[in-house]
């Protein structure tokens, strides 16, 4: 299943990512990032980070 994950980089969001990107029925095309628990710079910033983190950088942002 194709998927893009539209996230405000809450942690139910970083949860949501992680289990996207490791899931073998999920092809993770982006992420899409919308302002909501913080500022939408901050968001992307740490949606980056989460990406790093669960060693995804090639998703699109």
């Amino acid at each position: 299943m194709k998927i893009i994950i539209d996230t405000d980089s809450g942690t139910d969001d970083a949860t949501a990512i992680s289990a996207a990107s490791g899931s073998s029925l999920i092809d993770l095309l982006g992420l899409t990032i919308v302002c909501g628990n913080v500022p939408r710079a901050l968001g992307t910033r740490n949606v980056l980070k989460i990406l790093d983190f669960i060693d995804s950088e090639e998703v699109t942002v």
